[in-house]
């Protein structure tokens, strides 16, 4: 039977230094117990606004903390999700080999935060006097963003909101919007999105004629989605 760990151990835990606020996710209830030639380390990973899987590791200062734990297995890695009830084992032995005295240990977290991208928006047409509904996902809730609108050759015409990321964004057009291309702009921690170009363009009527009663011709139309004018009716015949 092999000797056991001669170490004493002292936990840290560490969170990314992105997430030091009264909102963020936190890393609590950390506990380590030798057993034999391994040490478990519990902990609770606590969720915060944004609820954002974690990666772990584990830093010892058996190495000056230059360089996270190998021999670690369970809550320890990528995509860790948010929980409680954590445990990591650390094979001691083959990691520390002959190591002898103290030993702080710090577990580290640090929060996955998803890319931004555009969503499709296929079904809302841009036209001027309706509500156009601009989507996107990823980063945080916590985003400070500004979405702004860019003309055909990207230059910004306005901007349409600036505020929380709230993933979502409904622009009221103008009646007398200018009808041209566009691109939406998000400028979001770290760098910029640029959608794909959209049209603003002008409601579309169809074009009902009806035959001429009386030497009276009446035409209605009738607001649609398309720009279509069906073919007016031949007129009375010519009895001359």
């Amino acid at each position: 039977m092999t000797e056991g760990l001669f170490v004493r151990v002292t936990v840290l835990f560490i969170l990314s230094i992105l997430f030091f606020t009264a909102s963020a996710q936190t890393v609590e209830n950390v506990q380590a117990f030798i057993k034999g030639d391994i040490i478990e380390i519990h902990y609770n990973l606590k969720p915060g606004i944004d609820s954002l899987n974690c990666d772990v590791s584990v830093y010892s200062s058996h190495n000056q903390f230059s360089s996270p734990l190998l021999w670690v297995s369970g809550h320890v890695g990528q995509h860790i999700a948010p929980g409680d009830g954590k445990l990591i084992i650390w094979e001691a032995r083959k990691e520390l080999e002959n190591y002898k005295g103290e030993i702080i240990i710090e577990v580290r977290a640090e929060p996955i935060v998803p890319p931004y991208r555009f969503l499709p928006n296929t079904k809302i047409k841009a036209r001027p006097g309706k509500p156009f509904t601009i989507a996107w996902e990823g980063g945080k809730k916590t985003d400070v963003i500004d979405i702004q609108l860019l003309d055909k050759n990207k230059a910004i015409v306005k901007v349409l909101e600036s505020g929380n990321n709230n993933a979502k964004y409904v622009w009221n057009i103008p009646k007398n919007f200018k009808k041209e291309t566009y691109y939406i702009r998000l400028l979001v921690p770290g760098g910029e999105l640029v959608s794909e170009p959209f049209k603003v363009q002008s409601s579309k009527k169809w074009l009902l004629a009806i035959p001429a009663i009386g030497g009276i011709g009446l035409v209605i139309g009738l607001l649609g989605e398309k720009e279509e004018i069906l073919p007016e009716p031949p007129g009375p015949p010519d009895n001359n």
